[in-house]
């Protein structure tokens, strides 16, 4: 059977004898990132040249269980491995339990032992994650470094705080924490950075992010940094975001403050293109150069996609209910749900044809789209994704 058609045909269905009997479990196919190739400018070849690669690997509910990092050989023009990252997850969730950092060995040609990270896991939430470096004497691992997280009664994260372990103490030392705040719309608005002093026994504001958005989408991010004798913030940099007409993100542009001339100045931009899907295809980064006002060629990523079959819990009943109306239309599909992130409409060969929001009335314009039968999915603000099928006439 065409793994396409089976994206509208469940082939796999059981009852798990751990779920409840509203539960089934269907086998679908998903576009997921398989990896990512970095090149740099060769102003010598006045051309690309491959550098990096990442490679991701998933488990069955599509979400990455493992990440390799490979460098290009120049000299050889072969690809080496550099280190990989496996992830463990709590038995029942999709939350990483613990990770192992190995690192290549070329004389062993194989992984070793690196960097640990455990998390800590209270209401399915991770409350700390400690870290610890594998010591090649003891053949043991070593704690090196915490990380606590403290949440607000919405679950959003309020402060993170990063600390060492001191072995002459046996005791963890803060090192740094950020504070953040948010808007209504439960979007970060300011980041404060701060960090420990030793001295006076006390947190020192060192900086702190200013976060703009139109809607949900971030526009501007300002950096600034704490003046301790002037006790005021002063300006470092920022980043725009400027999007594409599908509020896809098109280029993020990176000003550095002069202080001497009192204005921001362009430092570099990256720019992204999108596939078919609107999934993203490429990012490239420019240096700006100042005294001639041009861009030039810095960074090249290049994202490659495969068809990954998963396994995806379905709850009938939640999923029966109808998300829009009429399902027989000619020009407009209304939506119930009113606060919607994402809608992506599907042919039946499974090609993603439009992926959009709704318009202000909570609509989308089909017109232009073939007579035939299409395949929508939702995705709310929650995160709850949901699918129905209906017929342009």
């Amino acid at each position: 059977m065409n793994k396409i058609f089976s994206f509208f045909l469940i082939l796999f269905v059981t009852e798990m004898s751990s779920q409840s009997s509203s539960s089934i479990h269907s086998i679908v196919p998903k576009k997921l990132l398989d990896s990512i190739q970095n090149s740099t400018w060769d102003a010598n070849l006045n051309k690309f040249s491959r550098s990096q690669s990442f490679h991701y690997t998933y488990n069955k509910k599509g979400i990455v269980s493992n990440f390799k990092d490979a460098y290009l050989n120049r000299v050889t023009n072969r690809w080496l491995n550099r280190f990989k990252i496996d992830y463990f997850f709590k038995t029942g969730t999709d939350i990483v339990q613990y990770d192992i950092r190995t690192l290549w060995d070329t004389v062993s040609k194989t992984y070793v032992n690196d960097k640990r990270n455990d998390n800590t896991i209270l209401n399915d939430k991770v409350t700390s994650t400690t870290s610890s470096l594998w010591n090649k004497t003891t053949t043991g691992w070593e704690q090196s470094n915490r990380s606590t997280y403290s949440y607000l009664g919405n679950g959003l994260t309020n402060v993170y705080t990063e600390q060492r372990f001191d072995k002459s103490s046996n005791q963890w030392i803060n090192v740094f924490r950020n504070t953040f705040t948010y808007n209504s719309d439960k979007n970060i608005v300011k980041t404060l950075f701060e960090l420990w002093d030793n001295a006076s026994n006390s947190w020192r504001i060192q900086s702190h992010e200013l976060t703009t958005y139109n809607g949900t989408k971030i526009t501007e991010v300002v950096a600034q940094a704490w003046n301790n004798t002037t006790k005021v913030f002063t300006n470092v940099n920022k980043k725009e975001n400027k999007y594409n007409s599908l509020q896809l993100i098109d280029e993020i542009i990176t000003y550095f403050w002069s202080e001497s001339k009192g204005k921001y100045e362009i430092n570099s931009k990256i720019a992204y293109t999108y596939d078919s899907d609107n999934d993203r295809k490429t990012s490239l980064r420019y240096n700006y150069n100042t005294a001639t006002s041009t861009y030039s060629e810095a960074v090249q990523e290049i994202y490659h996609y495969s068809i990954h079959e998963i396994t995806k819990t379905i709850d009938p009943i939640q999923n029966s209910l109808a998300i829009i109306y009429p399902t027989l239309a000619s020009d407009r599909i209304h939506f119930i749900e009113t606060e919607l992130r994402e809608i992506k409409i599907f042919s039946m060969d499974g090609k993603c044809i439009l992926k959009t929001i709704p318009e202000t009335n909570n609509t989308i314009d089909i017109s232009t789209l073939a007579p035939g039968t299409y395949h929508i999915i939702t995705l709310s603000q929650l995160g709850v994704q949901r699918s129905e099928m209906f017929v342009k006439l």
